[in-house]
């Protein structure tokens, strides 16, 4: 129940119902006392759930247990900011406050109100409008500062195909700038701003324009020679993206002995100049003529300081110098007269050989003699050995490598002499080696210490003149993993046919680990004894090894850890009634030696 202790009410009730009480205080034992306030712009309202609507500073009767719901109100443009007091730690984004005012004492609730910041919208989009070309930036600009250290993605769209924009910078916390290139000329795009653009709050901005622009038509720039009025030779260029850069090499093609080129003109004669290498906005046709002036021709009469040594495997600037230096044709083009064993090449003006040996190679200037006859001189460089190499190393294409057989390797494109040899042994196909003592030729027998590892080679090149220059080292392709070769067969009694892990015995099988080996004897006279035994005497048999009387009989074989070669094994077969007659003779007092049965008796 809510009571209303307003100190005047109670005097008065006191005075004319109980005169001898004194005046009560704010709250009566077992109440509970609400207080609350907001500040900002908004409101904040209280209701019990029996009693209604409470006002700041009422009390309710704890045994009631009424619950209490606070509602916060903002004005237009603002929002809960903050809740304290009893409703500390109640989210902002809750507009209400709910408590059970069940024990006596006082509850105070708070809430302050804040201004909603403006959500962040797209306020312009760059270019628009026509002529537009065809590379270039989009600029974006927002309302508000942006999260710069996130970005979205533009789309261009238009009828020739839609292109996507990504990885722009921001170039202040409210402008982004995004490249484009390669747009169809004349043709209209719209944007499609996607939702990647947020504030620091992380609201994702809004793009709710038309924005569009149409590019340039493409344009065509037409250089002309230009050596006399009926000159036709030209060159075409097409404009793909503004500015555009004035060709600065094509009057080199288009030479004209005994003049030299002033610039690019808008005519023949006279006209608007266009720098060689400058860069100007062109969007509609334009053709250009090259104009010249005559000079004094010059002519090249040495080329002087060619390199004449070399390094095999190292690549060579060819440089020279042209006498005189007033030359009016200087540029020096290089070619390779005769490579003789050095396998040299030349791009450009850089020489690359591959062996010692001699190469003439030949200095060309064009119209270097006369200003129509080129200059030639031929120079002889030496070639010495470089730093060696191998392309590769392979192992013999053995299908598999066994213990005692020998593997060979195969080298490619050893540009040395007799290169260093390293075999080494691994544990698994993956793991690191570790070499194998004496093992440094171009073959390797594994021996039983590589029964189940892994074998391969490392290979160092080495100088053809200096031994002590090596190369890079190269490791073979492939790992061999050594396995042991046991073939089997059976002797005696009638005959039979043996099986190793279930395969032929006959033809051999190759194990790489010593578990798991099955032999199985299939007997022609199933009561045939049968023994096994290994040649050479190694390695261990299981149950049963001998006097089986039964078909097919299976034995298991262990090969030693580390075995010397390939095993042999036999299964020895005695005949049944041989060994029937020895039986009858030994109840008879005869006994079986080497040299036949003897009697004892």
């Amino acid at each position: 129940m809510k009571k209303i202790l307003s100190l005047s009410l109670a005097v008065a009730i006191a005075f004319t119902f109980f005169p001898a009480l004194a005046p009560p205080a704010r709250a009566a034992a077992g109440d509970v006392m609400v207080n609350f306030s907001s500040t900002g712009s908004g409101t904040i309202a209280a209701a019990a759930s029996t009693t209604g609507s409470l006002s700041s500073g009422d009390a309710l009767d704890s045994d009631d247990a009424e619950i209490i719901t606070f509602t916060a109100t903002p004005h237009p443009g603002y929002r809960v900011k903050e809740w304290s007091g009893a409703a500390a730690g109640t989210s902002s984004a809750s507009s209400t406050f709910t408590c059970t005012a069940d024990t006596p004492g006082l509850i105070s609730v708070y809430v302050e109100f804040e201004a909603i910041p403006p959500q962040p919208t797209v306020t312009s989009v760059l270019p628009t409008g026509a002529g537009v070309p065809v590379s270039g930036n989009v600029t974006i600009t927002f309302n508000t500062a942006m999260n710069t250290s996130v970005s979205g993605a533009v789309t261009l769209n238009s009828t020739a195909g839609n292109v996507s924009l990504s990885s722009g910078t921001w170039t202040s916390s409210t402008v982004y700038s995004i490249p484009y290139s390669g747009l169809a000329n004349n043709t209209t795009y719209t944007f499609s701003i996607d939702n990647g653009f947020r504030d620091p709050a992380g609201n994702t901005a809004t793009y709710t324009g038309s924005n569009s622009f149409t590019t340039a038509a493409a344009a065509t720039v037409t250089y002309k020679r230009n050596r006399n009025a009926s000159d036709a030779v030209s060159s075409t260029d097409t404009v793909t993206s503004s500015p555009y850069t004035i060709k600065s090499d094509l009057q080199l093609s288009f030479d004209n002995p005994g003049y030299t080129f002033n610039n690019w003109f808008t005519a023949a004669s006279g006209g608007t100049p266009y720098a060689a290498g400058g860069s100007y906005p062109i969007t509609t046709d334009l053709t250009l003529y090259a104009q010249w002036t005559a000079a004094s021709f010059v002519a090249v009469t040495d080329i002087k300081s060619v390199p004449t040594a070399a390094t095999a495997g190292t690549p060579l600037t060819l440089t020279g110098t042209v006498e005189p230096s007033t030359a009016t044709n200087k540029t020096i083009v290089w070619s390779v007269v005769n490579a003789g064993n050095t396998g040299a090449t030349i791009s450009g003006s850089t020489l690359t050989t591959t062996a010692a040996g001699t190469a003439t190679i030949q200095a060309t200037i064009t119209n270097g003699a006369t200003p129509t006859t080129s200059f030639t001189k031929t120079f002889n460089i030496t070639v010495t050995g470089g730093i060696p190499k191998i392309d590769s190393v392979s192992l013999g294409s053995a299908t598999d490598y066994t213990v005692g057989t020998a593997i060979t390797t195969t080298l490619s494109g050893n540009t040395g002499g007799t290169p260093v040899y390293q075999w080494k042994r691994a544990d698994s196909i993956t793991g690191t080696g570790s070499n194998i003592s004496g093992a440094n030729s171009p073959s390797y027998t594994p021996t039983g210490a590589d029964f189940g590892k892994y074998v391969y080679v490392e290979v160092t090149p080495r100088s053809t003149t200096n031994q002590t220059v090596q190369g890079v080292v190269v490791r073979a392709s492939t790992r061999a993993q050594i396995g042991l070769r046991i073939t089997a067969r059976v002797t005696g009694g009638g005959g039979g046919s043996v099986t190793i892990n279930g395969g032929a015995g006959s033809t051999g099988t190759v194990v790489y680990n010593r578990n798991n080996i099955t032999l199985s004897v299939t007997k022609n006279t199933p009561a045939d004894p049968v023994s096994w035994s290994a040649n050479p005497a190694i390695g261990a048999f299981g149950t049963p090894t001998s006097t089986v009387t039964t078909s097919p009989v299976t034995t298991t074989y262990t090969p030693p850890a580390a075995p010397s070669g390939n095993i042999v094994i036999t299964a020895t077969l005695a005949s049944a009634n041989q060994t029937k007659i020895n039986n009858a003779r030994q109840r008879l007092g005869w006994y079986s030696s080497s040299s036949g049965y003897v009697n004892i008796c």
